[in-house]
């Protein structure tokens, strides 16, 4: 059966943001609901809920959502540009993380304009960053590394060591999208290196996962990609970042499929559904529904394959994204070509050159 090639899931890189948070979670969590409630000064509660919201990153995004916004209200109520500012980019990265990418460029989008009206170079170069991540994640990676050279030469110019590096990890996404392998090593390898000379642990967990990406897209040494898959998955344990272990325990299955052990990948896979289920990420469960299509496939259990491209393909049209309709469409064309069911196979080949079309008009 001719399905689409499995992919790896890259990790593109949030710059850092104004305000910081130490990795020390839920009691952390608690400690700040009774700081924003005891805060006396606006400003004061506008940043420990924006602290509070980027707690609640990788595991609970609906209520980083619910916190970032309420930091907004107050902003806006107090009249604090700043926090109006780091709310907005607050938001823009919430709504990118849901995958919600509309929401996510207009957050961007209005903090670029009011980060240039206050003159913050840091602040413009996070709006930018945001921009230049849903362009990679609509297949512009051409646009998206346009941005992200042109955010690299303003942390270089402010000396932010930690965001040069992100960048460079994110331009080395870029070029391994675009099957440009040199320089993704290049690039994702000087952003590893980065990482570790700052103790940056969620950089270096970003780092492995990409260059696993070199050897399951272009190498096809999947053992030694399973081995920065584990570094990356080991230092997100630690962190206590769920999405990206999420990510990691994907990526993990894709490995062992490739290796020809299925059964393993299925518990890989069932990891990272469990995960987005839990934290309410539509298109990455239609990921793992279209990776265990591939799964049942494999096993020659057409009506499960067929039920799970159908869950992915309605997601996908729910979120419009196009990528996901595109990639369950042919897994179903597949099945009821394999079937000789020549009216949904069209169907279904009907529905992937759209997505295909409007992939493209995108792109342009």
């Amino acid at each position: 059966m001719g399905t689409k090639p499995i992919s790896t899931l890259l990790i593109i890189a949030m710059i850092t943001a104004s305000l910081s948070v130490n990795a020390g979670r839920s009691h952390r969590a608690d400690s700040l609901k009774l700081s924003a409630l005891s805060s006396k000064s606006p400003l004061e509660k506008i940043n420990t809920l924006l602290l509070l919201s980027r707690e609640l990153d990788g595991n609970d995004l609906q209520a980083a959502m619910k916190y970032a916004r309420q930091a907004e209200i107050l902003s806006d109520q107090s009249s604090s540009k700043s926090g109006k500012l780091n709310s907005l980019l607050r938001m823009a990265d919430i709504s990118l993380a849901l995958n919600s990418y509309q929401s996510a460029m207009d957050y961007a989008e209005d903090a670029r304009a009011l980060s240039e009206d206050l003159d913050l170079v840091k602040e413009n170069a996070t709006a930018l960053g945001i921009m230049a991540i849903i362009y990679a994640e609509l297949g512009d990676y051409g646009r998206s590394m346009e941005l992200n050279y042109r955010i690299l030469r303003l942390f270089e110019q402010i000396n932010d060591k930690m965001d040069v590096g992100i960048t460079m990890g994110n331009i080395g996404a870029d070029y391994l999208s675009q099957h440009n392998y040199k320089m993704a090593i290049d690039y994702l390898n000087k952003a590893l290196n980065v990482a570790i000379e700052l103790g940056d642990k969620q950089g270096m967990a970003h780092q492995y996962n990409n260059i696993a990406g070199i050897y399951m897209s272009h190498i096809k040494d999947y053992k030694r990609a399973q081995h920065y898959l584990h570094e990356a998955l080991k230092l997100n344990l630690e962190l206590g970042n769920r999405h990206l272990q999420g990510i990691n325990y994907i990526n993990l299955g894709i490995t062992w499929f490739r290796l020809n052990m299925p059964d393993s990948a299925f518990l890989y896979y069932t990891k990272g559904q469990a995960i987005f289920t839990e934290s309410n990420s539509p298109l990455l469960i239609a990921d793992c529904e279209i990776y265990l299509s591939e799964y049942y496939a494999s096993q020659n259990d057409r009506e499960k394959g067929k039920a799970f491209a159908k869950a992915a393909l309605s997601k996908g049209q729910q979120d419009k994204s196009f990528e996901t309709i595109r990639h369950a469409a042919t897994l179903l064309h597949d099945f009821y070509v394999s079937e000789k069911d020549s009216a949904n196979a069209y169907k279904y080949s009907i529905i992937q050159h759209q997505a295909q079309d409007s992939l493209l008009f995108l792109q342009n």
